[in-house]
């Protein structure tokens, strides 16, 4: 059966119907509560808060708000990776979807996509959108109502047209190189069902710590973890680098955190250059090949 452009978009579509309250929810709830208990609390700018420029303060929460509700995405995905493979079997839908003319790799790849890419992206977007009015609050707070007429908006627009871009790059690299993680947990409930969790822990343990395998599986998890590091140390530093220079936050500054777009970019481009990232196409393969092969299984 060819691939089909609508029908892709249709079974796109019913990830986000399922799932839209819960994503919502999770995504906006911490900066609505933050933006609602801000008036209540306090804001640390440091000794040298009083000669903060108010444009730098306004770019700060702001930008932070849309990394953290696209964090907030990723975890919710990882979180509900487990379920997902299991979702139709146990709302006992799987014989109506397995009825229309679509395919297992088609239902797979566009829950993947949607979970994994879409929504984060998405979190980014809700996270502009909120932290604009948090942002006001944070000034307003600390430095006065009247400081808003000092905000360079100008600068800020530009700031943040610098920061997107980076952090959509980011979440695009993070899509790939989650993968093995995210279809490894779906494969493994899928075939496993409950059991699917424990058994991965239990195997991740022994792999790791077994004199056979700890040599080789040791380092390569060290290495796949450093990579998801580095990705959202790139992000957050292309964030504050674009956006926030010479802002400093109780007084240690952000020193060490800077990163220009050109050094994430190589930094992302060593990254799928390495031996690694074929490693993990070849395991989210695998794992992607598990869960049709179950779902075909079912018919």
């Amino acid at each position: 059966m060819n691939f089909n452009l609508t029908r892709f978009r249709t079974l796109m579509q019913r990830e986000w119907l399922q799932n839209r309250w819960t994503w919502l929810i999770a995504v906006a709830a911490l900066p609505l509560i933050a933006l609602i208990t801000m008036p209540f609390g306090t804001v640390g700018i440091g000794p040298s808060g009083g000669s903060t420029p108010a444009t730098s303060l306004m770019l700060l929460p702001w930008a932070m708000t849309a990394l953290v509700c696209a964090t907030i995405a990723w975890l919710t995905t990882l979180f509900s990776a487990a379920s997902l493979a299991r979702r139709d079997a146990q709302d006992r839908s799987i014989e109506f979807w397995l009825s229309l003319p679509s395919t297992h790799g088609e239902h797979f790849a566009a829950q993947y996509l949607t979970h994994a890419l879409l929504f984060p992206m998405g979190a980014l977007a809700v996270g502009l959108v909120l932290g604009l009015p948090l942002a006001l609050t944070v000034v307003v707070k600390v430095l006065g109502a009247a400081s808003l007429g000092a905000v360079d908006w100008a600068a800020v627009l530009s700031g943040l047209a610098g920061a997107v871009p980076a952090a959509l790059l980011a979440l695009l690299v993070a899509a790939v190189w989650l993968a093995p993680l995210v279809l490894l947990i779906m494969a493994a409930s899928a075939w496993l069902k409950r059991l699917g969790i424990p058994a991965l822990v239990v195997a991740a343990i022994a792999l790791y710590n077994l004199p056979l395998t700890r040599g080789a599986v040791r380092p390569l998890w060290n290495a796949y973890g450093a990579g998801i590091e580095q990705i959202m140390q790139g992000a957050i530093g292309v964030f504050l680098t674009s956006s926030l220079p010479n802002l400093k936050i109780d007084g240690d500054g952000l020193a060490g955190v800077e990163m220009s777009l050109a050094q994430f970019l190589a930094k992302l481009g060593s990254m799928l250059a390495s031996p690694l990232f074929g490693l993990c196409l070849l395991i989210a393969a695998a794992c992607f090949w598990a869960l049709v092969e179950r779902r075909r299984r079912a018919v």
